[in-house]
């Protein structure tokens, strides 16, 4: 499994736009195949700077990502909302759900916050 971390910082004043953006590819980047997780999550002490996280199933996966039109919409905007170059890595990781894979969706995709059961 791969993981995708990114941090970046929004321009002055382009916060918003850059939070609708991250939005709209996360939510079309879930319904890739072999997504297993992808979001954005704020920093806690300077909210203009978000941090991404990406778990992908393989390399394959990941290419195919990379060359969907919602992520080449979401790179093309971001170059303008961001103040510089986010700091990109990638990790090749073991499984991070610790929970058994019969708990994973029929989809072989681990349900996100909103979808876990109460």
């Amino acid at each position: 499994m791969l993981m995708i971390k990114g941090l970046g910082r929004a321009r002055a004043g382009r916060r918003s736009e850059l939070i609708a953006a991250a939005a709209r590819v996360a939510q079309a980047s879930r319904e890739d195949d072999g997504c297993l997780s992808y979001g954005f999550y704020n920093d806690i002490e300077d909210p203009d700077t978000l941090l991404s996280l990406e778990v992908w199933c393989d390399e394959a996966a990941l290419a195919a990502h990379m060359g969907h039109e919602h992520t080449t919409l979401f790179l093309a905007l971001a170059a303008d909302l961001l103040d510089g170059t986010p700091v990109m890595a990638q990790h090749t990781i073991d499984d991070p759900d610790p929970r058994p894979a019969a708990d994973a969706s029929a989809t072989g995709k681990h349900p996100t916050p909103s979808e876990e059961p109460t």
